[in-house]
């Protein structure tokens, strides 16, 4: 989500399954000193098993090394125009519904 009067940026991510939780937070390409922050929570028993980790390697420069590699090396694109597309389609269509 980004808010420009407001300077926010956040990318969020989740996935719930049956028996644990995965989520990703992207901060704003913006600010290059905050983590990527990846969680993972799922139960141990009687207890919530939570897996923290922050990433200080720019998630958003590495995206743009792979995309050079593809054009420049012929690299596999880990995500095809087909899935790009599809992407967009989501994107657009949850944009419509937020005015």
């Amino acid at each position: 989500m980004q808010l420009l009067p407001t300077f926010e940026y956040r990318e969020h991510i989740v996935f719930m399954f049956d028996d644990e939780v995965h989520e990703l937070h992207f901060p704003s390409p913006w600010l290059k000193q905050h983590p990527t922050t990846y969680r993972r929570s799922r139960r141990n028993g009687r207890i919530d098993d939570v897996q923290i980790v922050n990433a200080y390697d720019e998630s958003f420069a590495r995206e743009l090394k792979h995309f050079h590699a593809c054009i420049t090396e012929g690299a596999e694109c880990r995500t095809p125009p087909e899935a790009a597309r599809l992407d967009i389609d989501v994107l657009t269509k949850m944009f419509h519904l937020s005015r």
